[in-house]
């Protein structure tokens, strides 16, 4: 089997950024929040559906004391479930072309 870590990632990275300097592209807002994974930003949309669940859960009327902790595990399970997709939607961004031929 073919280990996905590449020993080589850190170097080739560093040169992409050095080639982007090279070629006077500039580094802006835009560029850096695209070079975010994905699974960061599923984990945070994760985080914001379980905050709505949570002021959703301890806003009911009759809601017992532990209503919040009910509201808390909502906020960590949906950041779960975000992390999973991120990971998912992240898994074969590396190995595809173009027009998704095989690299």
């Amino acid at each position: 089997m073919r280990t996905r870590y590449d020993p080589n990632e850190k170097k080739a990275k560093f040169e992409q950024i050095s080639y982007q300097r090279r070629q006077g592209t500039k580094v802006t807002g835009r560029s850096v929040l695209k070079d975010i994974p994905g699974k960061v930003w599923w984990v945070l949309g994760g985080g914001l559906i379980g905050l709505a669940f949570f002021f959703i859960i301890t806003g009911m009327p009759g809601m017992p004391a532990y209503g919040p902790l009910i509201g808390a595990g909502g906020i960590v399970f949906f950041m779960v479930i975000g992390w999973i997709f991120g990971t998912a939607h992240d898994s074969g961004k590396d190995d595809w072309g173009p027009k998704g031929t095989r690299k």
